[in-house]
């Protein structure tokens, strides 16, 4: 199976765009298209559905994008390899985080790399959880920070960073705030407001809420952290906060309190792109966070 044309496919399947891609790969258009029907002639199908408006996989080509990934993950593999014995790869570690992971855990994390390996280059990438393994998938990022279930149950191997505990989140003067745990049953009535749908804190608090019977407001949704907390303090009602996110944000006029008799926690993980042999650099750093994180 020809390389560059496990390229273009991949690089279609990323731009979504026909043309985008050709720019990418710096062919034209035509001869890009030529290449991915002979790919298809190989593989026995049409791996795109073409439409005037957008470009998106086929079934077939949804399960062949694995084994393309897989592919020229190995071919980067060997490629790395090369420039290791030659002394000529740079130290480089690009990372991935979601916005309710990346203020609190990347910089202790890049502390901890650069304090083990002053050479390196760190580069970030703060997007939602979607979009950031669309560009794991692609070999656009090295490791990603991101908090689990992940939809479509992507591929990846893993590495529990933390349990992190989502913290009831109450204004200061609230009458609960001088218990030390707070009991769901004291909740039934409470208004409760959360980051939009988006985000999979959202998702996963949401569930939570549904699961224990409580009712979360949809009328004040909001995109960041810092504005959730901004409208518990100015008592707009109660949220749910990391316990990471509660620790940078001690200085606030709120209260952070455990529930009972059932905690709300999430995962957070560590992802990268299986390979028959990790790269040394990326390897090096996940012996690092094994023994540090």
């Amino acid at each position: 199976m020809d390389l560059p044309r496990l390229r273009y496919f991949l690089e279609v399947a990323r731009q979504k765009n026909f043309s985008r891609a050709a720019e990418v790969c710096f062919i034209s258009q035509p001869s890009l298209s030529q290449q991915i029907k002979k790919l298809e002639a190989e593989v026995g199908g049409r791996l795109f559905l073409r439409s005037r408006s957008k470009v998106s996989l086929s079934p077939l080509g949804q399960s062949f994008l694995k084994h393309a990934q897989a592919i020229m993950a190995e071919v980067a593999t060997a490629e790395e390899f090369v420039a290791e014995t030659q002394n000529t790869i740079e130290c480089t570690l690009r990372f991935g985080a979601i916005p309710t992971i990346a203020p609190y855990l990347i910089p202790d994390l890049f502390r901890t790399i650069q304090e083990a390996y002053p050479e390196a280059r760190l580069e970030l990438v703060e997007q939602q959880t979607g979009a950031l393994i669309e560009a794991l998938s692609m070999s656009e990022l090295d490791f990603a920070l991101l908090s689990p279930p992940l939809a479509g149950e992507p591929a990846f191997d893993s590495l529990l960073i933390q349990d992190d505990e989502l913290l009831l989140t109450l204004p200061a003067s609230h009458p609960l705030c001088g218990e030390a745990r707070i009991d769901l049953s004291a909740l039934r009535e409470a208004k409760i407001i959360l980051l939009e749908d988006s985000h999979c804190l959202a998702q996963q608090t949401a569930a939570f809420c549904a699961e224990v019977g409580l009712k979360a407001d949809v009328h004040l949704r909001s995109s960041q952290i810092d504005t959730l907390l901004c409208l518990v303090e100015a008592g707009f009602g109660l949220t749910f906060t990391p316990r990471v996110a509660a620790r940078a944000n001690a200085h606030r006029d709120l209260v952070f309190r455990s529930l009972s008799p059932q905690p709300c926690h999430r995962e957070l993980r560590l992802y990268w792109v299986p390979r028959h042999i990790l790269p040394r650099f990326q390897r090096s750093a996940l012996e690092l966070f094994r023994r540090e994180l």
